[in-house]
């Protein structure tokens, strides 16, 4: 069967609520949305009835509908997947022609990796993100069967680095197809950077007392001085929450973070299962692999709010989303700003459902660390 077809019967069902995996030939009207390279400058803003600016960052939702009723949408990104990821997706209809269909784009057998392994491969950038992709993508088909009003209900909605192509393709600015098919481009170009040149990521936790600048700084000097490196790097690659960051950079620059942290304040580092050093310089080989693949695609208005990785907020204008999408690879992903602007409100306002659509929770985790009360609105669909 054709992928447009099988693309058509899967997601068309799901129109109901603009955005969701709607075909190449979409069922949704495109009068707004324009080239990424085009040059006009089209205003991003949702058309749906739901969208307020959040300038305020003060709920504004559907008319009639009960604060307390509304959601967001919340996908992760790499780092979350694992071997059998997928499988409790199987028993919702329509999850398994999903992974079918990213399979016949792939040409390899995603569900079969995601099920079996084996881990090192999976954890590969080059597989691990489609697989990530595309199980959130199979997993919001779950989040109706699971919480009907989760979807039509939805405000705003945001991804962890990878995970903001799932977000905007949820949100219909990419189809299903086209967000594939940029990860994947996004996934080989990472990978290919990370081959040439090794580099790793750490998570650290601070106390008060933490110095990470000086630590960053450290970690350079120790880079040019010992091995003679001309330009090392190590920065801030994301903001989790409080007293809790992500470093990226060069090899060499992350052994000396985990053997010295101790001496900057850093309470604990922790590596991730990553094969590069995203979010980073090193990264801006890969980043033009994508602006060119953008420049080839058809950006659309996205249908609700979509929080940028390293703007925050919803960016205004589609030649803008392209643009953050790119500088987002060698970025610093402001997590812990982004969930604190969904999550404030006035004392009167209760708080919105959150659901985390994808692998594992560690997006539930971060929430509860920088908001308590949000997180008792939190669920997550098991995968």
């Amino acid at each position: 069967m054709a992928s447009t077809a099988i693309s058509r019967r899967l997601f068309c069902a799901a129109c109901r609520f603009p955005g969701i995996f709607n075909s190449t030939k979409r069922c949704l009207a495109t009068e707004t949305s324009v080239p990424s390279n085009d040059s006009s400058s089209a205003e991003a803003k949702p058309t749906g009835p739901q969208y307020e600016a959040h300038t305020d960052f003060v709920y504004r939702g559907p008319e009639g509908v009960d604060p307390a009723d509304t959601s967001y949408i919340l996908f992760p990104g790499q780092a979350s997947q694992f071997v059998g990821m997928g499988s409790k997706l199987l028993q919702f209809p329509r999850t398994k022609e999903v992974f079918e269909h990213a399979s016949e784009v792939l040409k390899y057998d995603l569900l079969k990796l995601c099920l079996s392994g084996p881990e090192r491969k999976l954890a590969l950038t080059q597989f691990s993100q489609p697989a990530i992709f595309v199980t959130s993508m199979a997993a919001l088909l779950a989040l109706e069967e699971l919480h009907p009003d989760a979807v039509p209900r939805c405000i705003g909605t945001a991804g962890f680095s990878v995970g903001e192509f799932a977000a905007y393709t949820f949100a219909g600015t990419f189809t299903f197809e086209e967000g594939l098919r940029l990860v994947q481009v996004r996934a080989q170009a990472m990978q290919s950077v990370s081959d040439q040149i090794p580099g790793g990521m750490t998570t650290c936790l601070l106390t008060a007392d933490a110095d990470i600048g000086k630590a960053m700084k450290a970690a350079r000097d120790h880079c040019q001085t010992k091995h003679a490196m001309i330009r090392p790097v190590c920065n801030v690659a994301s903001h989790l929450y409080a007293r809790c960051v992500v470093l990226a950079g060069h090899r060499e620059a992350m052994q000396y973070i985990q053997q010295h942290h101790k001496d900057f304040g850093i309470a604990s580092c922790k590596p991730l299962e990553v094969s590069g050093a995203f979010h980073t310089d090193l990264m801006y080989p890969a980043a033009k692999t994508l602006t060119r693949a953008l420049n080839k695609c058809t950006i659309r208005v996205p249908r609700i709010p979509v929080y940028s990785n390293v703007a925050v907020k919803p960016p205004r204008t589609v030649e803008s989303i392209a643009k953050l999408l790119v500088k987002q690879m060698h970025s610093s992903v402001k997590w812990h700003q982004i969930v604190t602007s969904l999550t404030r409100r006035r004392s009167d306002t209760p708080q919105p459902n959150v659901y985390e659509v994808g692998p594992g929770q560690q997006l539930g985790y971060i929430l509860q660390k920088i908001n308590n009360k949000a997180y008792a609105k939190y669920a997550n669909v098991p995968v």
